[in-house]
């Protein structure tokens, strides 16, 4: 039987089968080209997603204080952070202690003031815990001391100190905001005495000769005036309260939680 074939001499048959190889060939080599063109495009994008992701982790970790700056003391070797919309000030009392270090803080709108002091001593002052502010002390007693009454308390998560706010007075009829870092000894419970809001330093001994490294000073984290903490705003226990749920009170809230060593 004879082959019928084409004008060049290939038979039918043999053309049939080199299309079809050229077909194949032909859609293996778009098929290669397609998949490593896919892998590209993942392999290129993969980058941008990681840092992206990355990025997001990063400001899930800041949590409320992402894009705050951050005070580190020299002297105490502890940390705390706070919004850049916050201004540094002259410290009203600074540090006197060779090589302490003092840093002071005032809110938007100048409401509320944070203040640092790493290294305090000779405070002095004296009053008397069993009158209540507004009463009268017996003949040659101190005054009254005045009544701190804790409304808030939150352990610290970077330091073995507590977060501690409230409202105080003096006299018995007005009363300021207040809020700062104590030990487990300090106003953690409503009370009256000098109140001092300060806490006793891990690193803060005064670096001069003849002093006993042993022995640390006080040091202060606190919303208000220095040390005694009263705030800036007074009014009502009722005002002085709500105070402590304004913004910027809430902020030196954080501010003092953040505290760290």
């Amino acid at each position: 039987m004879i082959k019928s074939q084409n004008s060049k001499g290939f038979s039918v048959v043999e053309a049939l089968l080199v299309i079809i190889v050229v077909g194949i060939l032909g859609f293996t080599g778009w098929f290669v080209y397609h998949a490593k063109n896919v892998a590209n495009k993942n392999y290129n994008s993969q980058p941008t997603t990681q840092a992206s992701k990355t990025n997001k982790d990063s400001q899930t970790a800041d949590g409320p204080y992402a894009g705050w700056k951050t005070y580190s003391s020299s002297f105490e070797k502890l940390s705390f952070k706070y919004p850049s919309s916050w201004k540094s000030v002259t410290p009203a009392i600074p540090s006197t202690a060779p090589g302490a270090d003092s840093f002071e803080l005032k809110s938007p709108s100048g409401a509320v003031t944070v203040s640092w002091d790493s290294e305090i001593d000779g405070i002095g002052g004296a009053c008397d815990p069993e009158v209540m502010p507004g009463d009268t002390s017996p003949a040659g007693q101190p005054n009254p001391c005045p009544y701190w009454t804790v409304l808030d308390k939150q352990k610290l998560a970077g330091a073995d100190l507590y977060y501690v706010a409230g409202v105080v007075t003096e006299d018995g009829n007005t009363y300021s905001p207040w809020c700062a870092l104590q030990d487990a000894d300090g106003i953690v419970q409503s009370q009256g005495n000098m109140g001092y809001l300060l806490f006793t330093g891990k690193n803060n001994y005064v670096n001069q000769a003849g002093y006993n490294k042993s022995l640390h000073e006080l040091a202060g984290l606190l919303c208000g005036k220095p040390f005694g903490g009263q705030g800036l705003v007074t009014g009502t226990k009722a005002q002085a309260t709500a105070a402590l749920s304004d913004a910027e009170f809430k902020q030196a809230k954080q501010i003092l939680l953040s505290a760290t060593y």
